[in-house]
């Protein structure tokens, strides 16, 4: 495994957070942005609580990092939407580490496997295919003893990584 970006200085290493409008979500994009680490924020056109933020108010609130709006459900929604960022594989700007705090908003049975899982593959894919050695997974302590939908989405996403 390569850890060679883990001597970089932070301002060089970049860092994909998907799932950074959330609670969580949202602490750890402004706390690494804060630290000096290159983040880019992927966050939905409509985010926040019942998706009321618009992409000019996700931006002010993520001040700090790279707002990026894509569909975290389709790979290439998510590719479409870095690219045209400038993030490409073989360019400058490929990612080093992966950070999901991707959660369902409903945490029902479509949504769960949706975002919990599905989506939560794609930022893994899509991130490796961009340079990304490091993948840093925001899951739930209860997915110990699934009983809920997004616990068991989570839960196999994590026996997969």
């Amino acid at each position: 495994m390569d850890l060679s970006w883990r001597a970089k200085p932070a301002a060089d290493i970049n860092v994909l957070v998907v799932g950074p409008t959330g609670y969580i979500g949202r602490f750890v994009t402004k706390e690494m942005a804060a630290r000096g680490f290159n983040v880019t924020a992927l966050a939905r056109s409509k985010s926040g609580i019942g998706g009321a933020k618009t992409e000019d108010e996700t931006r002010t609130d993520l001040a700090g990092a790279s707002t990026v709006f894509g569909d975290v459900s389709s790979v290439a929604g998510m590719r479409a939407a870095l690219e045209e960022a400038g993030h490409a594989a073989s360019g400058p700007t490929s990612f080093d580490v992966v950070v999901s705090c991707l959660a369902s908003r409903t945490g029902g049975v479509k949504d769960s496997w949706l975002i919990d899982y599905q989506a939560t593959r794609n930022a893994m894919d899509v991130g490796k295919a961009l340079g990304a050695r490091h993948f840093v997974l925001l899951s739930a302590i209860c997915v110990q003893k699934p009983l809920l939908e997004f616990q068991k989405a989570k839960l196999r996403f994590e026996s997969e990584l």
